[in-house]
């Protein structure tokens, strides 16, 4: 569904069963280079800076989910538009 290209925004989560969510990033960016929508990381996991960074420069937004209330994710998404 994700490359029917019709998505504002995606809320992609780096730890998913069968795949990873940079596994789904990669992915993504190889089949839509001009994709429409805006891709979010989200998790909880601690990453090293490096890594962080890496996946930091493929999307449009990293949240940690702990540290965000639903309220804050909306004003952070309205803030990407």
């Amino acid at each position: 569904k994700i490359l029917s290209n019709t998505y504002d925004v995606i809320l992609l989560d780096i730890m998913m069963p069968n795949i990873t969510g940079t596994e789904i990033l990669q992915r993504i960016n190889k089949q839509l280079p001009e994709r429409k929508g805006k891709i979010i990381i989200t998790t909880n996991l601690e990453l090293p800076t490096e890594d962080r960074n890496h996946i930091e420069a493929l999307v449009d937004g990293y949240v940690i989910k702990a540290s965000v209330t639903p309220k804050e994710l909306v004003e952070y998404v309205d803030r990407l538009f």
